[in-house]
């Protein structure tokens, strides 16, 4: 017969699915398919009908499947099942249908799901991602595949101002205005997410930037950049402020080191600032602290400003990154953290005198 899917196993299938796959499901999207969903909502989905979803797509559905269901007494006792209650009508257009027969609900409401289940940080790195071009992907040695985006955070507005009733859209609302798109990578997104989520949920505070964004080379310097234009990583243009995200992966090799400094050479003669961030600076919070005083400094130049202290939710959000719903251990209180070092001179690259002048 078939069921609804929910929060997690849809996540996973946006994930998972191939481009080809989710484009056929986002295509059936319709006042069709929400019937079918409102009447399959009143069933209780059977372990049978799991277990032939699971086998149609392996390796994507894993359990418990996260079912969405009309009230608390259609949810299922097996531990096959994770069953979200839905009693609210929701807006038009909110089903896609697989071919197989299952429901699947849109990226919007997937997100109003999730806001369910997760903090504000793994909300928001959930719905960056779909609003992204990348999807993690633990099989691949990124850590990640490349994928279209299925959501943008226009659509994504509008689709919670249409379901303000419907449980997790409150939520999903609250984190909405921090959720990044563009981004090439899970740490990037994550990087945005912990630079400018507001204090008090434990972020630094700061302004959002671009993702991925283009920046135009100058016909003067195009020979030594060896290309028309270069992207960030972040970027806040008008400050002219970006950091740049040196991955294991992507700097691997020598080819990739020379492009990375000829880009950064260029940058700084048209006067930008360059601040780079390793993985091992990210995993670290002293250094991980000195580099977002850094970058706070950098984008309120001449203000004397910094990011004052640290609090407990800062760390605690720090701590919590890429751990989905787990939120561990503090490694430390607020009151007994490391001390972080000096600022490294290597972290921050300042703007050369600009071109011409």
């Amino acid at each position: 017969m078939g069921f609804v899917l929910a929060a997690r196993s849809a996540l996973s299938f946006y994930r998972k699915a191939s481009d080809r796959q989710v484009a056929r499901a986002l295509a059936t999207v319709g006042s069709t398919t929400d019937d079918y969903a409102r009447r399959y909502m009143e069933l209780m989905p059977s372990c049978s009908d799991a277990r032939n979803l699971q086998s149609a797509y392996p390796g994507i559905f894993e359990d418990p499947v996260s079912a969405l269901v009309s009230s608390p007494n259609r949810r299922s006792q097996s531990s096959i099942f994770r069953c979200l209650v839905c009693s609210t009508p929701l807006p038009p257009r909110s089903f896609a249908l697989l071919p197989e027969g299952y429901l699947i609900p849109i990226p919007a409401l997937t997100v109003a799901n999730l806001a369910r289940e997760l903090p504000p940080l793994q909300l928001a790195e959930c719905a960056s991602e779909l609003c992204s071009a990348y999807r993690k992907d633990p099989r691949d040695p990124r850590g990640m595949h490349d994928r279209s985006p299925v959501l943008d955070i226009a659509e994504l507005r509008d689709y919670l101002n249409r379901a303000s009733g419907v449980t997790g859209s409150k939520a999903a609302r609250r984190v909405a205005p921090f959720i990044v798109e563009a981004s090439a990578s899970p740490m990037e997104t994550t990087l945005a997410l912990l630079l400018c989520l507001p204090k008090q949920k434990g972020g630094m505070g700061l302004p959002k930037p671009e993702m991925n964004a283009r920046i135009t080379i100058p016909p003067n310097l195009r020979r030594l950049a060896k290309r028309g234009y270069v992207r960030a990583d972040l970027l806040w243009r008008r400050q002219k402020v970006l950091v740049e995200y040196d991955s294991d992966w992507a700097h691997a090799n020598t080819r990739s080191l020379n492009a990375d400094a000829a880009k950064r050479n260029v940058l700084q003669r048209m006067g930008y600032t360059v601040i780079t961030l390793t993985k091992d600076q990210v995993n670290e919070w002293g250094a991980f602290w000195e580099f977002a005083s850094i970058v706070s400094h950098a984008l309120r130049r001449g203000q004397g400003r910094d990011l004052g202290d640290w609090t407990n939710q800062q760390v605690r959000l720090w701590a919590s990154r890429g751990c989905g719903t787990d939120c561990p251990e503090l490694p430390f209180s607020a009151d007994d953290a490391p001390s972080p070092r000096l600022p490294q001179p290597s972290l921050l690259q300042e703007p050369a005198q600009s071109a011409g002048s």
